[in-house]
């Protein structure tokens, strides 16, 4: 491991929750007793003795011991990064400390290889609710062109259910979304393999549709937005039974139809992030989106038909019957159409509303009519991205030989044109008008007359 580096040490235990602190300490041995400042002391006593051994270039006498320590802290911060339990504030740190150690050290002993891969984090903010993300610099279009192509894909082994169990059960399915690669039950999600008929050239296959979880499907919903804080509310489904109503169809009849609804849940706000939507209005929204689990197109927002969005104002009461799409209630989204996440910002009050700690809790349901589908409410923090992001989310223009060349697969069915007429113009000697000859019959092109 080399030499330890005791402030991005202690940056990462300072970052840790009470979960992950216990969790350190119980793979280490170490008492779990007291609150999170006896946890994180117990940590940090680990490492003791090698703060004035490393500061003159010496290695403590225990060192297995502390690399052994050292190594779990950043399994623990990793999953915890992973599962966007960590603040953005302490990452941004975190990242800055691991550069600045970085070149202090010169790269990465391991080779060019190796030391950019240990670089590729603190490229990294949030995104997907995972460790997805960009800061502002060159790296900008590699880091979005890497996530839209898939490049890169983490090998991740963490579950984290839209159900918020996060165990193995039953069958599972893996996101395919690039930086992501949680599990989550097939069940859950609505999606179910399909045994495919067997074939001389596949024998047993198993086919399904392209997967990908909820965060990866809101963070490519709109280009001009992007994922800042994923955990403030867990995500609801919608599949509980309220009541029957009676809804007007766009034939303007009548009907009695089954109205779902996700239950009373809750929203809550950090002190820091009370205080992003306050100050900068215009940079972040807090906002409520839906999505349908077994949409043919999973990269958009799909409000159910007869939506109804609930929301807790200041002095507890609900505010119900908001409108959250611009098309008719009881018409169905088009292939084509997308619908625009709702700005809870709105409803909350311009100040107070929190409690002694700065937080914000408050509640909100969504009920709807769809017997059809399933639906998904979650409530993310987002934030605007720079011009420059949003640019680097274009895909580059084509070339024009590659038009021509799709569109000559399009006039031929799909097939790449047949390889005759290069093979024609080097036997006319490339005369233009030879072609219309080439396919004569060699008596005629001869000329005997």
């Amino acid at each position: 491991m080399g030499k330890i580096d005791l402030d991005i040490i202690k940056a990462k235990v300072q970052a840790f929750r009470v979960l992950e602190a216990k969790d350190v300490l119980h793979q280490l041995g170490l008492s779990r007793a007291g609150n999170k400042a006896d946890l994180i002391g117990r940590i940090m006593s680990v490492f003791s003795d090698a703060a004035a051994l490393n500061a003159n270039g010496y290695r403590p006498r225990d060192i297995g011991r502390q690399e052994f320590a050292a190594s779990i802290i950043d399994k623990v911060h990793k999953d915890q990064v992973s599962q966007g339990h960590c603040p953005w504030t302490s990452r941004r740190a975190i990242n800055d400390l691991e550069q600045k150690a970085a070149a202090k050290s010169g790269g990465n002993a391991a080779g060019p290889a190796a030391a950019a891969a240990d670089a590729q984090p603190a490229k990294k903010q949030r995104i997907n609710g995972t460790t997805v993300g960009l800061q502002d610099g060159a790296a900008v279009d590699d880091v979005i062109k890497a996530f839209l192509t898939g490049a890169d894909a983490l090998s991740n082994t963490k579950v984290r259910c839209i159900c918020s169990e996060f165990v193995e059960k039953g069958q599972m399915l893996q996101c395919e979304g690039a930086f992501c690669g949680v599990w989550q039950h097939a069940t859950c999600v609505r999606q179910h393999m399909r045994n495919m008929p067997v074939t001389l050239l596949q024998p047993s296959s198993v086919s399904r549709q392209q997967f990908f979880c909820e965060r990866c499907r809101i963070a490519r919903a709109d280009p001009f937005w992007e994922i800042f804080d994923a955990t403030v509310m867990p995500p609801a489904v919608a599949d509980k039974f309220v009541r029957n109503g009676v809804v007007t169809t766009q034939m303007q009849q009548q009907m009695t139809v089954a109205f779902h609804s996700t239950g009373l849940r809750h929203v809550t706000l950090s002190k820091n992030n009370v205080m992003l939507l306050r100050a900068k209005p215009q940079e972040y929204k807090l906002m409520a989106m839906c999505i349908q689990l077994d949409d043919k197109v999973p990269f958009r927002i799909h409000w159910p038909m007869h939506a109804n969005l609930s929301f807790e104002t200041l002095n507890g009461s609900m505010i119900s019957s908001i409108r959250v799409h611009q098309r008719l209630a009881s018409a169905k989204l088009g292939i084509n159409q997308r619908d625009e996440g709702y700005d809870l910002r709105q409803l909350l009050p311009a100040s107070g509303g929190t409690n002694q700690a700065g937080m914000m809790r408050k509640g909100i349901s969504l009920e709807l009519a769809d017997a059809d589908h399933t639906y998904l409410l979650v409530v993310y923090m987002m934030r605007r991205r720079s011009r420059e992001q949003v640019k680097a989310l274009m895909k580059p223009p084509e070339q024009l030989t590659h038009s021509v060349q799709r569109i000559c697969r399009h006039m031929h069915g799909g097939h790449s044109p047949p390889q005759q007429q290069p093979a024609a113009a080097a036997a006319t000697g490339g005369n233009p008008a030879a072609p219309a000859a080439a396919g004569q019959p060699a008596a005629a092109s001869n000329g005997d007359s």
